[in-house]
């Protein structure tokens, strides 16, 4: 089994190599509709053209493009608050029925993430999560989204997990800030028996934490 991105491997000769198509499929997910569509029409006009190579420049055009991450974090934060903090004027039993548009909108972030390069997703979700490890205070919101099994933990864990495996060696670089704020809110959610981002501080910290 290849070894996970970011993983150790002593000199260059001796890492695993990357294989292009297994590259360009897993950026598919980060591509929109539009974009797949597009790429498509191309395809079927000129049968020359490689798909792997198609969907790499692609992908290659959009990490080009520059990115202010300090905005982007900030975008992310302010809609999580938004979501988990929605019902707050609410009752506990309108709050209980209607706790899945916060996970909804939850949901919606974690798709946008998708669309990141994996350094960048990995710190929108940390940034969420943050949020989400603060939200103690919406109650019922809370309880019916965070600390029930299968919720927005679950789900916000499962794709760091998937970004992670995509990170290159020089993208632990920028990911420290990302790790202590998972670090935080590992600690803050052991309150709730909620251990669903041990493996991704875990996997994290061989790499970010301090020796």
């Amino acid at each position: 089994m290849a070894k996970q991105v970011g993983e150790s491997s002593g000199s260059p000769a001796k890492r695993a190599k990357v294989d292009p198509k297994a590259t360009a499929l897993a950026g598919l997910s980060r591509l929109n509709e539009a974009e797949k569509t597009s790429i498509l029409e191309r395809l079927i006009k000129d049968a020359r053209l490689s798909a792997t190579k198609v969907v790499s420049e692609e992908l290659e055009k959009r990490d080009a493009a520059p990115i202010n991450v300090q905005s982007l974090l900030q975008s992310f934060g302010s809609r999580a608050f938004r979501a988990f903090h929605q019902l707050d004027r609410l009752r506990p039993s309108q709050q209980y029925e209607q706790s899945h548009r916060v996970t909804g909108d939850i949901d919606k972030l974690i798709q946008e993430a998708g669309g990141l390069k994996a350094a960048h997703a990995i710190m929108a979700l940390a940034r969420v999560a943050d949020v989400m490890s603060d939200a103690s205070d919406t109650g019922q919101v809370f309880h019916d989204t965070v600390a029930s099994c299968g919720g927005v933990p679950y789900f916000l864990s499962a794709a760091l997990r998937q970004h992670l495996n995509k990170l290159s060696a020089a993208d632990w670089s920028s990911l420290k800030p990302a790790y202590e704020q998972l670090s935080g809110v590992q600690s803050c959610l052991q309150d709730y028996a909620i251990e669903d981002f041990d493996d991704v501080v875990s996997e994290m910290a061989k790499h970010c934490k301090e020796s």
